[in-house]
């Protein structure tokens, strides 16, 4: 029994030594830029196989740092909304158990531009495994030359479509500008510096905007002013005095079309009161010419009193009544000269009769 008790006891210690000399991870540190800058809050997702079983976030200083299992073959994924994805595949199988190793890396993403074949990224990028000439891990070289190879492709194609994109977006904007919406302008220039962060043109041109802006600000708040004085005027009648700031208003913003009609309106209100002021003189004119008239056909003036009417009738020949007063002053001439000739008749023959 003792001899059995001691047996079992080998084999159990035996067991608890093999598993302990499984045991071993290799740890590694990571870390993810674009360009020079760290990229926090990016996202690593760690795949044995298609089973995801880590999952983490890079820190403000872009790092992050996880144990991987040994004797798998694991994928880390990093990326981040706007950017393109990287795998990075870890082989970690080791010939001995039991021990940890170290490893730091890098990657490297960049911006996702429309139109980018990033279909080589399906693969990873490195392989990463163990070396045991220097007991350590590190780049399997041969698979890295080739898809650097296939990435410079890819960052060439990405260079070009990145141009063509800062381009268009310079374009977009100096529409906005030119159609007043600064901000939208604003906006579009400085999404096209992150296709081309050393350029200056999209500083240039939102300066220009900006100084539009502010400019066509005070040419607003002048139309304004402008404006309302006008208008203040025209309700007062004052149409000849609200000529003026309407005029001005116009040449300020001269596709808008309210200080134009306001113009057209107060012209042909002009015109009008122009028409009555000339109309209130004629009827003045006819009035005063009546009136003289009138008083000399009571004066029996009958000659003074004809052409007055004539006068009136030249100025408003429509009217009946210079019409009639000379027809009744015909009258008046023609029974004056028939009793003037019988007169002169009666006293020619009391001359010869007397004679």
């Amino acid at each position: 029994r003792k001899l059995l008790f001691f047996i079992l006891l080998i084999l159990v210690f035996n067991q608890v030594y093999s598993q302990s000399s499984k045991e071993g991870y290799l740890s590694v540190t990571g870390k993810v830029k674009i360009e020079k800058d760290p990229v926090q809050g990016a996202f690593v997702n760690v795949y044995d196989g298609t089973n995801l079983i880590a999952e983490k976030k890079t820190d403000a200083s872009g790092k992050f740092k996880m144990k991987l299992p040994l004797d798998k073959s694991i994928i880390i994924e990093v990326g981040k909304k706007g950017l393109v994805t990287k795998k990075i595949k870890f082989d970690t199988h080791v010939p001995e158990k039991g021990f940890y190793w170290n490893y730091n890396f890098t990657v490297e993403l960049f911006m996702y531009v429309e139109g980018l074949d990033i279909s080589i990224l399906q693969k990873p990028v490195a392989i990463v495994k163990y070396n045991k000439d220097y007991d350590e891990f590190e780049y399997d070289q041969t698979y890295t030359n080739l898809m650097q190879d296939k990435l410079k492709k890819l960052m060439d194609q990405l260079e070009v479509l990145k141009k063509k994109k800062f381009n268009e977006l310079i374009a977009k904007g100096d529409e906005l500008c030119k159609q007043g919406k600064y901000d939208e302008a604003i906006d579009i220039y400085e999404s096209a510096i992150d296709y081309d962060p050393y350029n200056y043109l999209p500083d240039d041109k939102i300066e220009k905007c900006e100084k539009k802006r502010s400019q066509d600000n005070r040419i607003e708040k002048e139309y304004k002013r402008l404006i309302a004085n006008a208008d203040a005027l025209f309700d007062q009648k004052r149409y000849k005095d609200a000529v003026s700031p309407y005029k001005k208003a116009s040449n300020l913003k001269p596709d808008e079309d309210y200080p134009k009609k306001r113009l057209q309106e107060i012209n042909k209100l002009l015109a009008q009161q122009n028409e009555q002021e000339k109309q209130n003189e004629l009827n003045n004119q006819y009035s005063q010419l009546i009136a003289s008239a009138d008083k000399m056909f009571k004066s029996k003036k009958y000659d003074l009193a004809k052409q007055s009417y004539n006068k009136a009738l030249q100025l408003k020949p429509e009217e009946s009544y210079p019409k009639e007063k000379i027809s009744e002053i015909d009258n008046i001439l023609s029974d004056l000269a028939a009793k003037q000739k019988l007169e002169q008749e009666y006293e020619t023959t009391i001359k010869e009769a007397d004679a």
